[in-house]
């Protein structure tokens, strides 16, 4: 099944931010996630997203995982189609009101929610999300990261797995920021933007 992302904007005095999540190293199990792994793109910061298995709703497992990551419900008829190609889909949706980003981080630094996909979460104008993708070396000494990799390691998992897994391409990401930017909206509503269409339909990217 392809990788579903939602991009969550939040719009304000004319600028779209979209909020990236930075994702942990180390995944513990949860009552979501039965198995401890190293995230992939961990240390990095990331649009939500989420991999089903085949024959899943796409949206809906999409939307299941923002809700058990960040806390955030989305109702299924607010996504609109950002890109859908043979690599990824991408929605977007208006970041809901009630959704303030300091109880989310609040929420995350307390392990509240189900799932333990993210150590916080930020809000960046979709001009300077670019800047911020990618596994950023000033992350490094951080306290979490350490700490994240000392357990990952503890846990049996070696160095190079998880020096691929933090290093994992974010071009995913960078694809779907410059949709938006390009983007035309219809009363705050993303809808597919032809050059993503023109795109998918080439060489598979």
């Amino acid at each position: 099944m392809r990788r579903a992302h939602l991009a969550l904007i939040s719009d304000s005095a004319g600028t779209s931010r979209i909020l990236l999540a930075r994702k942990n190293i180390y995944l513990v199990p949860t009552d979501a996630y039965q198995f401890a792994t190293v995230g992939r793109n961990g240390i990095q910061y990331v649009i939500p997203n989420c991999t089903g298995q085949p024959g899943d709703d796409a949206a809906l497992c999409l939307i299941g995982e923002v809700k058990k990551s960040l806390g955030v419900t989305i109702a299924p008829d607010a996504l609109n189609l950002l890109t859908d190609n043979t690599d990824f889909v991408a929605w977007s949706v208006a970041l809901p009101a009630a959704a303030d980003i300091d109880s989310i981080n609040r929420e995350l630094s307390l392990g509240s929610f189900a799932s333990r996909q993210y150590q916080s979460a930020a809000l960046f104008a979709l001009e300077d999300a670019f800047a911020v993708l990618g596994n950023q070396e000033s992350v490094h000494g951080e306290p979490w990261v350490t700490q994240q990799v000392a357990r990952a390691v503890a846990a049996g998992f070696g160095e190079a797995l998880i020096n691929r897994r933090i290093n994992a391409s974010h071009s995913m990401f960078t694809w779907i920021i410059a949709d938006l930017i390009v983007a035309p909206a219809v009363d705050n509503k993303a809808v597919a933007n032809p050059a993503a269409i023109a795109r998918s339909a080439g060489s598979g990217r």
